[in-house]
């Protein structure tokens, strides 16, 4: 009984961006890519708001490029 209560109890955490250098490996089809990316202080900041500002700051980036 104790084990569903811990799964749920992960399930509802927030994952929490870090700002600094990430690198992120997928396999997908045999083919293996690696891509570099570097959160700012401020990506960090606008992952720690609610879904509607993320949602907000994601739209003004997409529009910036």
């Amino acid at each position: 009984m104790v084990l569903p209560l811990v799964i749920s109890a992960g399930l509802k955490g927030q994952v929490s961006m870090r700002a600094g250098l990430w690198e992120n490996t997928v396999t997908a089809s045999g083919q293996t890519v690696t891509r570099n990316s570097c959160i700012t202080p401020e990506q960090e900041q606008q992952t720690k708001g609610t879904v509607d500002s993320m949602r907000a700051s994601t739209e003004k980036s997409l529009a910036k490029s």
